[in-house]
């Protein structure tokens, strides 16, 4: 099933959502909007990932059209980042399991 570009904006008015075919890295995209002043909650994705960053700077690798790609801009302060990412990768696991009734595999810290 293809991803719904306009379901998810109708679902989140006034979130940001870029989607691109492919890109290097939606980590990279993402950090770019931010240095430019993007908003909090800014979602980018991607089928595929040329360049896709794991762990510690480890290379990703991100098939076309095998999952999901996505990173978010998230302006929060005065909390634990460790502790924000390990709670997001859970909330998100469980948000995708409950939704679509699929098992979803989680590769701590966040990657789901």
């Amino acid at each position: 099933m293809a991803f719904q570009l306009d379901v998810v904006r109708s679902e989140l008015p006034g979130w940001p959502v870029y989607w691109h075919a492919q890109v290097d890295s939606t980590m990279n995209e993402a950090a770019r909007l931010a240095a430019e002043g993007c908003p909090h909650m800014t979602a980018v994705g991607a089928d595929e990932q040329t360049a896709g960053i794991g762990r510690h700077g480890h290379r990703w690798h991100s098939e076309p059209d095998a999952g999901l790609y996505v990173s978010a801009v998230l302006r929060i302060g005065g909390c634990s980042q460790p502790a924000l990412m390990l709670a997001l990768g859970l909330a998100v696991k469980q948000a995708i399991e409950r939704t679509c009734a699929v098992p979803v595999d989680l590769r701590w810290p966040n990657d789901v």
